[in-house]
C-alpha cells in the first residue's frame, strides 16, 4: 500500500491528497482536492481501504479463503456467511425473482 502524499494541485491553491491501492485485480484511486484538505483524510482514506479490504475478503471468487469461496466449495453453509454476504444473497435472489431471471 503507498502512503497518502499532499501535493500543490494545478488549481491555484488548492491542495491535493492521493493514495493509490492496489487491490481486486486493479488500481484503486482515492483523489482528495480542495482548498484545504481535513486533518481526518488519512483517517478517511484508511477506513476506505480498510472496506475495500474487507469486500475483497467477503467477495473475492479469486482467493480461496474468502467466505463466498468457502461457500461455492462447500466448506461453509450461507448461514455460516458474515450478515453482509447473506443480504447480499438475498438481494440477489429477490432481484432474480423480480426480473424472471
Amino acid at each position: 500500500m503507498s502512503k497518502a502524499i499532499v501535493v500543490p494541485s494545478e488549481r491555484g491553491d488548492w491542495r491535493r491528497k492521493f493514495h493509490i491501492e492496489l487491490i481486486w485485480g486493479t488500481a484503486v484511486n482515492i483523489d482528495i482536492r480542495g482548498e484545504e484538505i481535513s486533518s481526518d483524510a488519512d483517517a478517511a482514506i484508511n477506513d476506505a481501504v480498510a472496506l475495500m479490504k474487507s469486500v475483497d475478503g467477503w467477495f473475492s471468487t479469486f482467493k480461496a479463503d474468502s467466505d463466498v469461496s468457502a461457500l461455492r466449495n462447500g466448506l461453509r453453509t450461507e448461514t455460516e456467511m458474515p450478515e453482509v454476504v447473506q443480504a447480499v444473497i438475498h438481494n440477489c435472489r429477490l432481484l432474480k425473482e423480480s426480473t424472471a431471471g
